[in-house]
């Protein structure tokens, strides 16, 4: 087999792999002179197109299993250095010129065809995911399943279109909740997410929102707590 241990390649089926699946397990350079798998440009040297509605990399599949979970691709990233900051996958589309009609860092979509397909379970553009396997311990930090976060320097004035959440109705039908909270079960007390204990309170908080039209709404918050 030959030493892959400081190149930066791609390959399948080359004579030293099984189909598309090396033999044994990849180092690499640990001088950090050839650090990747996989790269095409560098920042100051990027891969160029100007083929209009061009995909730098496409892979179109068809699977006809009928008794699992199937993958186009699949990423699994061992993050084990303590004080690190590990990513899986990271998009990110930066705008160099005015009049960009519309930027991006990632587009996902889960969509039924035009013929009679359907759907018995649950269908979701995108699912995120915080989890933690069985252990005894107490979790530290700051937990979520998302994340939307804003970094806009100074000197910038925003639209009054922002936001940190947008929903939009694209199609002819449209959605009518703007929020499903039916898989949690309700309860009497503010340990819950649903709390049924209904008793008057005084607002003490506004969330402010962008409502129907663009005018600008309020939701009532306050900080009693439930009986």
């Amino acid at each position: 087999m030959a030493d892959y241990t400081s190149y930066n390649f791609f390959a399948i089926g080359d004579g030293n792999s099984d189909g598309a699946y090396f033999r044994g397990p990849i180092v690499l350079d640990p001088n950090g002179v050839q650090t990747q798998l996989f790269a095409a440009g560098t920042l100051a040297a990027p891969v160029t197109t100007a083929i209009a509605g061009n995909k730098l990399m496409q892979f179109y599949a068809t699977s006809t299993d009928t008794g699992d979970n199937n993958r186009l691709m699949y990423a699994y990233y061992n993050a084990s250095g303590i004080g690190g900051g590990f990513e899986c996958f990271r998009g990110r589309v930066v705008g160099t010129v005015t009049g960009l009609n519309a930027i991006r860092g990632g587009n996902f979509t889960a969509a039924l065809d035009a013929s009679t397909s359907n759907i018995t379970g649950m269908a979701a553009g995108v699912q995120a995911t915080f989890e933690a396997l069985a252990a005894t311990k107490t979790i530290g930090g700051t937990i979520s399943s998302l994340v939307c976060t804003s970094f806009v320097g100074a000197g910038n004035t925003l639209p009054g279109s922002h936001s940190f959440i947008r929903c939009v109705d694209e199609g002819a039908v449209g959605f009518t909740n703007l929020f499903d909270l039916s898989a949690f079960t309700e309860g009497t007390n503010s340990s819950t997410v649903l709390c049924t204990s209904s008793s008057d309170h005084t607002a003490t908080h506004n969330i402010k929102i962008r409502g129907a039209g663009g005018v600008t709404m309020w939701l009532l918050a306050t900080t009693s707590t439930p009986a």
